[in-house]
């Protein structure tokens, strides 16, 4: 088959399509172009075109992982499952995920370090949530371990929640109290010695001690 011409392609910035003469395009870089001297009007042989195949399908899955990647880091999984869901072969999604890992721009801890961080200083989470939301990203237990609060960690964190939620309260009492904020804090992932606590803490330094709690 031959080559009948090259041509800079109108959308994607640095890529080049090669038009053949059997009707076939292939899209591959400005780079890979230059490194394997390909010309207009050239022949291949079948093993020049079947190596661009490969190149041209390495760098449409590297791209879209690169273009998913811009918005945020992302965990494996979720690379792996943008890949899938573009009909990339499972072969070229481990392939472009060695070549991520190889410069350092897919790295579970850090992605776990990245979604605890960002959390904690948008929408605080105890540690049982942030475990289940990490375990859906697909890290493993060790990995996310590494990262879950400690109990005085998430005593600061449901405390700061809490402050930012004072506002909201329109009760009188101790037991109004527990009932707005338990189920608040409950559904962030905050464990029942930690709300307790909290809760308990912050109505004494605003109103006084507390009754026997019904929680």
């Amino acid at each position: 088959m031959k080559i009948t011409h090259l041509r800079v392609h109108p959308h994607r910035r640095g890529k080049i399509i090669i038009q053949l003469d059997t009707g076939q395009q292939l899209v591959v870089s400005e780079s890979t172009i230059v490194s394997t001297g390909i010309t207009s009007d050239q022949e291949l042989s079948e093993d020049q075109f079947h190596q661009l195949q490969k190149t041209a399908a390495h760098e449409h899955a590297l791209d879209r992982a690169l273009q998913y990647l811009a918005a945020r880091p992302r965990s494996e999984r979720e690379i792996r499952q943008h890949l899938r869901s573009a009909s990339v072969p499972e072969a070229e999604q481990e392939q472009t995920l060695a070549k991520l890992r190889e410069q350092g721009l897919v790295d579970d801890s850090a992605f776990a370090q990245f979604w605890r961080e960002s959390r904690d200083s948008t929408s605080p989470r105890g540690a049982q949530l942030l475990r289940h939301e990490l375990r859906l990203k697909g890290l493993t237990n060790d990995t996310i371990a590494s990262v879950l609060p400690t109990a005085e960690e998430e005593h600061r964190l449901a405390g700061h929640l809490l402050e930012r939620s004072l506002s909201r309260f329109h009760g009188h009492t101790w037991r109004d109290f527990q009932a707005q904020f338990f189920p608040y804090l409950q559904r962030r992932g905050f464990s029942s010695d930690t709300i307790s606590h909290v809760l308990r803490t912050t109505w004494q330094e605003l109103h006084e001690k507390p009754e026997h709690s019904d929680y």
